[in-house]
């Protein structure tokens, strides 16, 4: 059957380069486009692979530099990020998958599996050589992988960008395969990002939408962490939307709007873990080590609770429902930790 296209992408080049033949011999760990006019079902012949692989990945090209495309050569999904099959030491954050409609679909380490045979586009800043391992580990990263999701959805199409709370290189943002689909992206200095890396006392971003024809779009916002504050505010109609009572924000887009549309402001509560713990839960009762006003804060930021308490103080949460809260002792100093109540 010659009725297909196979493609693998030459980033020294910058150039899809067509490897249609009739006998190809396909690279473990090298991702591969694959086209074909109508739906069929394709088998591949060989060898199952256990050992890990090794790919050279370059930097050389003056489009799309140090852009890479490679596949998992398992029969099992994997994750890259730190302590995962894919180490992230030599490569930017995140990563693309490749969708069907011809969006770049940005995906987050540690967070979105990677399928087998299914090639990702990764970054690197210079020649490298990457290693991928047999394991189906997820990885650590600093604040446990926290971040916020912004999904920016039309009609037809969605786009989405992350600001991920560890340290760590910026994944660029590049055009989708088809220029229909609508760009959501973070607005840097000098570039724009799909993934933008934050320190954890970040208090504030731009985010910018890209359309080729005027669109309605709906913005939302998922997120993983603690955070006190999240708003959205539009500079170009002045609202200010909270994220954290809202589900979305609807908006007309149009090529002429700024590129620096939306800004989010945030208070993010980081390594709350491994703060001083000051309260215990006993019961119904938290019993309080410490002197001032306890604020037990839900995830959506709201105080449900507020007493002036003294040392071996209780103050009852039988009322409230169980879940993740964020403890505040407002007195001499400020102190927070994060309990579970039950």
């Amino acid at each position: 059957d010659q009725d297909y296209d196979l493609f693998r992408y030459n980033e020294s080049e910058h150039l899809w380069e067509n490897y249609k033949t009739e006998h190809f011999q396909m690279e473990a760990g090298i991702g591969y486009m694959y086209a074909n006019q109508a739906g069929t079902t394709v088998n591949f012949k060989g060898y199952l692979n256990f050992e890990d692989v090794e790919v050279s990945l370059t930097a050389n090209s003056e489009k799309l530099k140090g852009f890479n495309f490679i596949a998992n050569p398992y029969t099992h999904y994997i994750y890259k990020g730190a302590g995962t099959a894919i180490e992230n030491s030599k490569l930017a954050t995140g990563f693309y998958k490749l969708k069907k409609d011809g969006g770049w679909l940005t995906c987050a380490d540690n967070h979105d599996p990677i399928l087998p045979n299914e090639a990702i586009l990764v970054e690197t800043t210079e020649n490298v050589n990457v290693t991928m391992s047999n394991t189906t580990a997820k990885g650590t990263s600093k604040a446990n992988g926290d971040f916020i999701e912004i999904f920016a959805k039309s009609s037809k199409h969605e786009d989405r960008t992350f600001a991920v709370f560890e340290e760590g290189i910026p994944l660029q943002k590049i055009n989708h395969r088809n220029s229909e689909i609508q760009s959501i992206f973070i607005v840097g200095e000098n570039e724009n990002y799909a993934i933008a890396t934050m320190n954890d006392d970040a208090t504030t971003f731009n985010v910018g939408v890209k359309v080729q024809t005027t669109t309605a779009i709906t913005l939302t916002m998922s997120r993983k962490g603690i955070f006190e504050y999240l708003h959205l505010i539009d500079r170009m109609t002045g609202e200010d939307i909270d994220m954290l009572i809202e589900d979305s924000y609807q908006f007309i887009a149009s090529p002429k709007d700024m590129v620096n549309r939306f800004i989010v402001n945030l208070k993010y509560k980081a390594n709350i873990e491994n703060e001083e713990n000051f309260v215990y839960q006993r019961g119904d009762d938290l019993i309080v080590y410490g002197d001032g006003t306890l604020q037990v804060i839900d995830i959506l930021g709201r105080t449900v609770v507020s007493k002036q308490v003294g040392i071996g103080d209780k103050v009852s949460v039988g009322g409230i429902s169980t879940g993740a809260y964020i403890v505040r002792l407002v007195g001499s100093e400020i102190k927070s930790q994060k309990i579970v109540i039950k």
